[in-house]
């Protein structure tokens, strides 16, 4: 599984222009079954999201169709997790 933070490498209104594509974006891959969850940062420049288990160059592939990463506003950290804890409600995090 992977955790993706994004920051905003541009400014704010620079970036707007790409924000509803961006959304598009993560509700299509959350319906996929690609994302698990996403959020935006409380800063408001920039956001999280889990990525399902899949190798480093699918995900790769699929930030590449981001609006963001199109218009290169965005960075994107990318830390590959392998969850060995969860409450109960969030087992899916121990077997993406």
């Amino acid at each position: 599984m992977f955790v993706v933070i994004t920051s905003y490498s541009k400014l704010p209104e620079i970036v707007h222009p790409y924000f509803k594509e961006h959304c598009e974006w993560l509700h299509k891959n959350i319906g996929l079954g690609n994302f698990l969850a996403s959020g935006p940062k409380k800063s408001g420049l920039g956001g999280v999201f889990l990525a399902r288990n899949m190798s480093k160059d699918e995900l790769q592939k699929i930030i590449d169709e981001d609006s963001y990463a199109k218009a290169d506003v965005a960075d994107y950290l990318i830390i590959d997790m392998d969850f060995k804890l969860a409450q109960k409600g969030f087992e899916k995090l121990l077997n993406s």
